[in-house]
């Protein structure tokens, strides 16, 4: 097992990756834009986890306007009112938003 350790954001970092197993983040950004940044690395295979806090339901829920994908809230060991967002089958949303 690789662990890569570098900026999502980076170009660099889109040009040196295969599509990788897992994709983490903690503290980074809301988890519609979590997903905007880990999409263009994943594959159908890949799974996110990405701590969240007491929001977390919440940001899924708003992620979903622009995100199809499979969760699980994982509630964490370190603070009882947070989560792991489990992420998988990520994809766009091609609906077009209604009006």
């Amino acid at each position: 097992m690789d662990i890569l350790s570098t900026r999502i954001e980076s170009a660099a970092t889109h040009n040196k990756v295969q599509p990788p197993d897992v994709v983490s983040a903690r503290a980074l950004a809301p988890l519609d834009r979590l997903l905007h940044l880990a999409a263009p690395l994943s594959s159908p295979s890949t799974v996110g986890l990405f701590l969240k806090g007491r929001e977390a339901a919440k940001e899924v829920e708003t992620a979903r306007k622009m995100w199809i994908f499979n969760s699980e809230l994982i509630r964490s060991r370190t603070d009882p009112d947070a989560h792991v967002v489990r992420v998988s089958a990520l994809e766009p949303n091609r609906k077009e938003p209604r009006s």
